[in-house]
């Protein structure tokens, strides 16, 4: 898995955390799952589905974000 990815992944995680979809211990239980799960299933902990558009949008509203607090501290 590349760097795209990774990070791609990173945003859903961080998305769903905030969102309450997936608690602390799920990500926990998803860090220690390691390589003992295919990756699918390992994503499925964190309720991350690479085959679901919602995970890339979580990529693109964090692009959004990061771009308006840009263009903030900017003007």
């Amino acid at each position: 898995m590349g760097y795209v990815m990774g990070t791609v992944i990173t945003a859903k995680i961080k998305k769903n955390l905030l969102e309450g979809k997936i608690t602390p211990e799920n990500y926990q239980v998803f860090l220690a799952a390691g390589k003992i799960q295919s990756l699918e299933k390992t994503l499925q902990l964190v309720g991350v589905d690479l085959t679901s558009p919602d995970t890339y949008q979580a990529i693109f509203d964090e692009m959004n974000y990061v771009m308006d607090e840009i263009e903030k501290e900017i003007k």
